[in-house]
């Protein structure tokens, strides 16, 4: 996550009590603001840890692996709200062709006609199919975005990414 500051810190240790937030920092470069002004930009990243005896020397000696571990939690965090945007895209395009009533979820109702004789099967069985396919698509776009090989996408700009359904 970009940020910006007077300080050159590779590290911020901030909280009271038990738990310390730790704020991480890669990537710092200098600049120029409009009045001359230098400035820091760099990536950060931030964790919670557990306060404890020689906290300043324990997270010098051990920042890559924590940098790396605050990393995959922001990793984690972004992947989990981008599940719950594809979940939400599932229901629109089954609700869209009328499925879902009384509480039951859109997705959960047609691929329900999957499962026996019926004259909505083969239409639930390949909207089943087409769920399905969405998946690696959008493991693949967090791998490469847990790896720096991309930017996060938009909601918008990850759906756009997903095979369309075609009802049969």
């Amino acid at each position: 996550m970009k940020a910006q500051s007077n300080h050159t810190e590779q590290y911020i240790i901030a909280g009271m009590g038990k738990t310390k937030t730790l704020f991480l920092r890669e990537n710092i470069t200098e600049i120029q603001n409009e009045d001359g002004d230098t400035l820091y930009q760099y990536d950060e990243y931030r964790l919670d840890i557990r306060d404890r005896a020689g906290i300043e020397q324990y997270v010098a000696d051990n920042f890559d692996a924590l940098l790396a571990k605050a990393k995959q939690v922001e990793v984690d965090a972004i992947t989990a709200k981008k599940e719950k945007v594809i979940d939400n895209h599932i229901d629109k395009v089954a609700a869209a062709r009328g499925y879902g009533r009384d509480g039951i979820r859109p997705s959960v109702a047609c691929i329900g006609y999957a499962s026996y004789e019926n004259e909505y099967q083969a239409e639930a069985i390949g909207y089943g199919k087409w769920v399905a396919s969405l998946w690696p698509v959008v493991f693949s776009i967090m791998s490469d975005v847990s790896v720096g090989l991309r930017d996060i996408p938009t909601d918008e700009e990850l759906i756009s990414e997903l095979p369309e359904m075609v009802w049969q």
